[in-house]
């Protein structure tokens, strides 16, 4: 009898077994590998956006288009957090974020990211575009995609470019409408060999300083004066301590979306797609919300007391145009991709 119910036992014991290694089977889910052209159904990647600007600059504003096409378009298996006004770090700090994946997306000027591409210097050379027609066919055609292409040595993926604009000279002091004028001035500018070249050819004093000390410097005048696009510096108030605009448009500049190829590569290929049209339907919202922005902020920028010099552009380009280009070209910018922008029509 003891025999029988060890048999019956083990044969129980052999059933349940097969029956709970059949049922595993049928419920076992495998994760989707990277770039696999599907997500798993119940996902949710949460990613994080970082920029220096604040809550009502078009960078924040078009951050926000983009995080809710993204979310439309996947169902909301992405989820784009956007961080304004340095919470993640200045616009080094953003682009090594990316580098290391403890940042998903930066949107950032080109002037930093070329310290770590040097390809991109180029597109802060002064009077390199004509306006932003000629800007923009150089951005979002081969060129802009070549110069992208090469970001993925240095761990970034370049989505997109959205843009600050061009960029003028304020300053506290009035009357600057001449290159003769800022000769001596101490002049705010990035940490960028292009920005600062400006300047010296000028005479003046070229002063990179973190964005976030500008204010307290024109205000204190330790500096000035600085550069910047009309958006920023509305937007930052910069317009307060330092309120006479000399209209140079020196420069165009364009600002590269990016995402972390670690965070890229981690995502289904449907969502990586998703990605890049959000971005491209929000960077065109951000161009024309920034270009509608420029031509309300001077009237609201001159009702509290800014003065605005129209100027000589052409002077000032031929001023400086020989020596920075001189400096520059070919050392550190190919001439060819010089030459093939100034050409493109």
């Amino acid at each position: 009898m003891k025999k029988y119910s060890k048999k019956i036992s083990l044969a129980l014991a052999l059933v349940l077994s097969l029956t709970l290694i059949l049922t595993g089977c049928g419920q076992k889910t495998q994760a989707p590998a990277a770039g696999t052209t599907a997500a798993a159904e119940d996902k949710v990647y949460t990613l994080k956006a970082g920029h220096v600007l604040q809550t009502d600059h078009p960078y924040h504003l078009g951050l926000l288009k983009m995080a809710e096409i993204a979310k439309e378009k996947s169902g909301g298996k992405i989820d784009i957090q956007v961080f304004p006004a340095s919470q993640l770090g200045n616009e080094r700090d953003l682009i090594e974020g990316l580098q290391l994946g403890s940042i998903d997306i930066s949107l950032t000027a080109t002037a930093p990211v070329s310290n770590f591409s040097p390809e991109l210097l180029v597109f802060d050379l002064p009077y390199l575009f004509r306006d932003k027609a000629h800007a923009y066919k150089t951005l979002d055609g081969e060129i802009g995609k070549s110069l992208f292409a090469k970001l993925e040595d240095d761990g970034l993926i370049g989505l997109e470019f959205f843009e600050s604009g061009f960029f003028v000279l304020h300053t506290n002091k009035e009357g600057i409408k001449t290159p003769a004028d800022v000769k001596g001035m101490k002049i705010r500018t990035m940490e960028n060999v292009a920005h600062m070249g400006f300047f010296t050819a000028l005479d003046a004093s070229a002063t990179p300083m973190a964005f976030g000390e500008v204010y307290t410097a024109l205000q204190n005048k330790t500096i000035d004066g600085a550069i910047n696009s009309l958006a920023v510096i509305y937007s930052n108030k910069f317009f307060i301590p330092a309120p006479y605009f000399t209209m140079t448009n020196q420069v165009y500049a364009p600002s590269p979306v990016m995402i972390s190829k670690k965070t890229y590569d981690s995502l289904p290929a449907d969502l990586q797609q998703i990605i890049r049209e959000a971005a491209a339907e929000a960077r065109d919202y951000e161009r024309q919300l920034n270009t509608e922005m420029e031509k309300t902020i001077i009237e609201k920028m001159k009702a509290e007391g800014s003065t605005f010099y129209d100027v000589d552009q052409a002077a000032w380009s031929s001023a400086v145009i020989d020596k920075v280009y001189g400096e520059l070209v070919p050392s550190k910018i190919d001439p060819e991709l010089v030459k093939k922008i100034q050409e493109l029509k």
